[in-house]
């Protein structure tokens, strides 16, 4: 049976070779024939183990997300991420069936705050998909999404739900990063470590250092909070512990994403704060006053910043510094470029805005000479708007915006009433503060680039704020049962 667990490690190790043959042939190009036949051989392998066991696959899905590879299937041009997407798609059906078969489960996530706005923003895009010009790239857009929510969100808050699960969750991730960053550090190292090369050594497993890049920011601080916690408690792990924090560190900076090492460092600000038990309401009072200061002063400002011309190289200062250039950063430029061109199609649909997942295929009329850069394209094919705001902005329109927004706000809340808790054990308070840290830092790197549409980002987006959920309710019901 593979409910046992020699049946569990015999079935998984055959999925795995599977795997590992269709992730050899992807990687090397090989015919699009032997890749389907591997692929369906994988498919046919994992189904039965995921009917059989779904939180074991939902830990196998965790481990296997920084691993995936790409692939465009045949004759569909439609494009996966192999096999983290493909299982994604069968334990959600199987779940789906499962529950109309009468399994139980905690029924309680669906009326959290928090699940209450992921679904009306699920709402929101269905009607910006029935208003889009370009109604089937927006569709693929919804349902891709829809399938992250319902597994990486409402499942793993459902199976990830005890402090062990949520530690585990965070270790699978790590555990299956190992191999990418080995890869790129060993790839980096060909060529001196020089930054030039930062920008396809994360390659096949990551598409480029920015989401390389913010998905080590993202568990960066899980990992430091345990290192220290083991630290602290004398547990021998720790060496180990320090070794893998160490190696995920160096391999932040050896990305070269200043989007990821800003992110970073506001995280950290943000655990200062939280250390100082200093209230979200004074932290959101004064950050309003800092945009209220910057909006009355951008034309100042931004003239300041056209006259920067530090370019970004090997020393992390200067590095950082350059984020600031709008002199002769082409990088910079173009995100200025896109975020215009965001803005505009605002302008011209600022209810519905212009559908989900169209705006690659629509700025380019949204362009002008005065902010095209020497990397500006016209066919639509070198990224998005590089923000998720601007995106949320011009794919869904305002309030698109307002729901996203919203969203931030409660995941903030719910994390800061919690963290301030007395009553709540030291080791869900560390988790917690681990995943809020993750979270802050793709909201602040989200005002630079878009990654909410990668699993390998949406795993650790949505599971964080499962994890948030499922901590929550935990004290909910801990505090009615004490009353009782």
């Amino acid at each position: 049976m593979i409910n046992t667990r020699a049946g569990i490690i015999l079935w998984t190790s055959v999925a795995a070779a599977c795997l590992s043959l269709m992730s050899y042939l992807i990687f090397n190009e090989k015919e699009d024939t032997l890749i389907s036949i591997g692929f369906i051989l994988a498919a046919a392998i994992f189904i039965p183990l995921i009917a059989s066991n779904i939180y074991f696959s939902l830990k196998i899905l965790v481990f296997l997300a920084p691993l995936s590879l790409g692939y465009t299937i045949p004759g569909l041009g439609l494009k996966l991420s192999l096999p983290t997407e493909a299982i994604t798609g069968i334990v959600a059906i199987l779940f789906i069936v499962k529950v109309f078969s009468g399994m139980k489960w905690n029924k309680k996530i669906i009326s959290h705050p928090i699940s209450i706005l992921l679904l009306l923003d699920m709402l929101w895009m269905l009607i910006t998909v029935l208003m889009s010009d370009m109604t089937e790239v927006s569709l693929k857009r919804f349902v891709l999404k829809l399938a992250f929510l319902f597994v990486y969100f409402f499942m793993f808050a459902n199976y990830f739900n005890k402090t062990k699960k949520h530690k585990l969750f965070y270790l699978l991730y790590i555990l299956g990063a190992i191999i990418p960053i080995l890869s790129a550090i060993i790839e980096h190292s060909k060529t001196g470590f020089i930054q030039a090369t930062s920008f396809y050594v994360s390659q096949p497993f990551y598409s480029d250092h920015t989401i390389y890049g913010g998905c080590l920011a993202f568990v960066i601080p899980f990992l430091i909070i345990l290192t220290y916690k083991n630290w602290k408690e004398k547990k021998p792990e720790y060496y180990l512990l320090l070794i893998i924090s160490g190696a995920f560190i160096v391999a932040q900076f050896l990305s070269y994403s200043r989007a990821s090492l800003l992110s970073l460092i506001i995280a950290g600000f943000f655990a200062l704060l939280i250390y100082l038990k200093v209230k979200l309401k004074s932290i959101l009072f004064f950050l309003l006053i800092g945009i209220g200061l910057f909006l009355a002063n951008f034309q100042n400002i931004y003239q300041t910043l056209r006259e920067n011309e530090v370019k970004y190289d090997e020393n992390v200062g200067t590095h950082l510094t350059s984020v600031t250039n709008l002199q002769n950063d082409a990088s910079n430029l173009e995100r200025i470029n896109r975020w215009v061109c965001a803005y505009r199609i605002f302008e011209d649909y600022p209810v519905f805005g212009i559908g989900p997942g169209t705006y690659q295929f629509v700025y380019d009329k949204y362009q002008t000479p005065e902010f095209m850069t020497r990397i500006s394209t016209h066919e639509g094919n070198r990224g998005n708007a590089h923000s998720e705001y601007l995106t949320y902005l011009s794919e869904q329109g305002i309030m698109g915006l307002f729901i996203y927004l919203a969203i931030i706000l409660s995941v903030l809340h719910t994390s800061f009433k919690l963290l301030y808790k007395k009553n709540l054990p030291r080791q869900t308070k560390s988790i917690l503060l681990a995943s809020l840290l993750g979270l802050i830092t793709f909201y602040i790197h989200g005002l630079f680039n878009t990654f909410s549409d990668y699993e390998k980002m949406s795993i650790l987006l949505y599971g964080s704020m499962g994890i948030i959920v499922s901590i929550d309710l935990a004290t909910k019901q801990s505090n009615e049962e004490k009353a009782v």
